[in-house]
């Protein structure tokens, strides 16, 4: 199961709006809610093999990544099985100018 397994399936279970209520949304949502809970974790965009990109997320549960795609209701061990991880947005960045148009956190 993931870490706050009761936050991922709600967040999971949440309305999909693309560019209102997105993976990037969802990704924020859960990663906020793992670091007041204590957690160590980080959102990471990924290419998917379409070429398109989606937001995951990424905390450590006894010295073990677990990733995270609260979106898709799906988490793992390996991160490649969320397509090629192009960059990593650390905590209490904004990146609302770059790259994807919006803000995290």
């Amino acid at each position: 199961m993931p870490p706050q397994s009761d936050m991922f399936w709600a967040i999971y279970s949440e309305p999909y709006i693309l560019d209102v209520y997105d993976c990037s949304n969802k990704s924020s949502k859960y990663a906020r809610a793992l670091r007041d809970s204590g957690s160590s974790s980080n959102i990471w965009i990924t290419r998917l093999d379409d070429g398109g990109t989606h937001a995951i997320v990424s905390v450590n549960v006894d010295n073990q990544t677990i990733w995270c795609d609260q979106t898709n209701g799906e988490w793992s061990s390996k991160s490649g099985e969320f397509g090629e991880l192009i960059f990593m947005v650390p905590y209490g960045t904004r990146l609302n100018e770059v790259r994807w148009g919006k803000s995290f956190f």
